[in-house]
C-alpha cells in the first residue's frame, strides 16, 4: 500500500490553500513531534469537552499498551484541513 503522507511529506505543500487533494496515510506522535506540527482545534469542535472519565480511560490505555512493550498504538483516524490562516485544522 502506497503511503500519500509519510516522514518525506512536504507539510508546507499541504498547507497551501489551493491543495484541494485528499490524502490519507499514518504519522505517529513522535513525527508530529520532529516536524513541529501545530494542529488548530476550531471553535465548533471545542465544544466536545472531554471530562474526566475519558482523560482517565485515554491515559490508562496508553500505560497499558506502554508497558505490554506495543510498539504501535491506534487511536483512530483523524481528518485535517488547511484554514485560510495556512495552519492545520483538526476537524474530525
Amino acid at each position: 500500500m502506497h503511503t500519500l503522507i509519510d516522514k518525506e511529506t512536504n507539510f508546507e505543500k499541504l498547507l497551501d490553500p489551493k491543495n484541494i487533494r485528499i490524502a490519507s496515510g499514518s504519522i505517529n506522535l513522535l513525527e508530529i513531534i520532529k516536524e513541529d506540527i501545530t494542529l488548530n482545534i476550531p471553535i465548533y469542535q471545542r465544544l466536545y469537552v472531554w471530562k474526566q472519565p475519558q482523560i482517565t480511560t485515554l491515559l490508562e490505555d496508553l500505560k497499558n499498551a506502554f508497558e505490554n512493550g506495543n510498539e504501535r498504538y491506534f487511536l483512530g483516524g483523524v481528518m485535517l484541513s488547511a484554514n485560510k490562516e495556512g495552519n492545520i485544522d483538526l476537524i474530525d
